[in-house]
């Protein structure tokens, strides 16, 4: 599937948290696009993830229905050092609009390219 979409220019792609493990997804990513990396704290995913109410397969529910977070920031400090290798890093701050991040990777970019 992600190879598929890295084939159409011009596309803004989010992705799975665990897409960046295998190496081949970092491989096509860095080929053939720009990528970005909101970073944000275990608190500020889980108040996200239950706003959402989706379940995530490896982030188990405490029986309070919240997100586990020993889970999550053990999950994040496993794959950080891969999202750090993104091309752009936007600290993503609680209540941050997607209008406004879309801003600040745009002012980014143009510093970039």
């Amino acid at each position: 599937m992600l190879r598929g979409v890295c084939r159409e220019s011009g596309r803004i792609v989010s992705l799975g948290g665990g897409a960046v493990l295998r190496r081949a997804n970092r491989a096509l990513l860095k080929k053939t696009g720009v990528t970005v990396y909101l970073a944000i704290t275990p608190a500020e995913i889980a108040r996200r993830l239950r706003r959402q109410g989706r379940a995530r397969p490896l982030l188990p529910k405490r029986a309070n229905g919240a997100p586990d977070l020993r889970k999550l920031a053990a999950l994040l400090k496993q794959r950080e050092p891969f999202y750090r290798a993104a091309d752009l890093t936007l600290p993503a701050r609680p209540g941050l609009s997607a209008a406004a991040a879309a801003s600040a990777i745009a002012r980014k970019l143009s510093r970039l390219l």
